[in-house]
C-alpha cells in the first residue's frame, strides 16, 4: 500500500480557475505548478523515478499523480488540477504498476514525438 499526498506546502495549491481569464493563459498557470511539484519531487525524493507523472484514466479525463518515490513504498503526490480527480484503486498500486505505466508514458511519447 502506498501513500498519497498533497502538494508540499512550499509550492501551495494549484491555481484557481478564472473565468475572467483566458483558458490558455490558466492551463500554463497549471503546466508551471506541475513542473514546480515535479522539480520538488526530484529534490526531495527518491529514485530515478522521483519527478515523473503519471496519468490514470478516470471518468471523463485523467487522476494525475507526481512521483515521490517507490521505495521502500509508493509514495505519489496528487496533482488537483483540472477536474482533480482521484483515481479509486490508487493505494493498490505496486511499485511494479507505476513503472509499467511511466514506460507505457515514453513509448507513447516516443511513438507521438512527444515528451513523457
Amino acid at each position: 500500500m502506498g501513500r498519497i499526498y498533497r502538494a508540499p506546502a512550499a509550492i501551495g495549491d494549484p491555481p484557481p480557475f478564472d473565468p475572467k481569464v483566458p483558458y490558455a493563459v490558466h492551463e500554463q498557470q497549471e503546466r508551471e505548478w506541475v513542473k514546480r511539484i515535479a522539480e520538488w519531487a526530484k529534490q526531495n525524493g527518491s529514485g530515478p523515478e522521483a519527478g515523473a507523472e503519471i496519468a490514470l484514466p478516470y471518468a471523463d479525463g485523467h487522476a494525475r499523480y507526481i512521483v515521490l518515490s517507490l521505495r521502500p513504498s509508493v509514495k505519489l503526490i496528487h496533482l488537483a488540477v483540472g477536474d482533480a480527480w482521484d483515481y479509486p484503486y490508487i493505494e493498490r498500486l505496486t511499485a511494479a504498476d507505476i513503472r509499467r505505466q511511466l514506460e507505457r508514458r515514453a513509448a507513447f511519447a516516443k511513438l507521438f514525438g512527444g515528451q513523457a
